[in-house]
């Protein structure tokens, strides 16, 4: 299993009229499967600036972005982290919190 690292804040959830949960704020709650997506999606980001930065073309908005990217990485897998604990204490997992990146960025992976 790859090393854990999060995304979206769940808050207390509200139902919406078609049943999807929402977060208060009024951005959807997520799930493991949508946090795992994200997750995905920034690693396959990460590679191509990995990629350009191996040939010479990374620009300094690419590693500016590339900074961003393992911010919300750890943002990512600590959200799971908190989801999973939840549910294993037999709390709601979408009561998980994404954390601020002073708190993630510490962190050792």
């Amino acid at each position: 299993m790859p090393q854990e690292r999060p995304r979206h804040a769940p808050k207390q959830s509200a139902r919406t009229r078609k049943g999807q949960k929402r977060h208060p704020t009024g951005g959807k709650i997520v799930d493991d499967k949508a946090v795992f997506h994200q997750i995905d999606k920034l690693a396959n980001e990460e590679h191509e600036i990995w990629h350009k930065e191996s040939q010479g073309e990374a620009t300094d908005a690419d590693r500016e972005r590339l900074r961003q990217i393992n911010v919300i990485l750890d943002q990512c897998w600590d959200l799971l982290h908190q989801r999973r604990a939840r549910r294993a204490a037999g709390l709601n997992p979408d009561d998980a919190k994404v954390r601020d990146a002073k708190t993630v960025e510490g962190y050792v992976r």
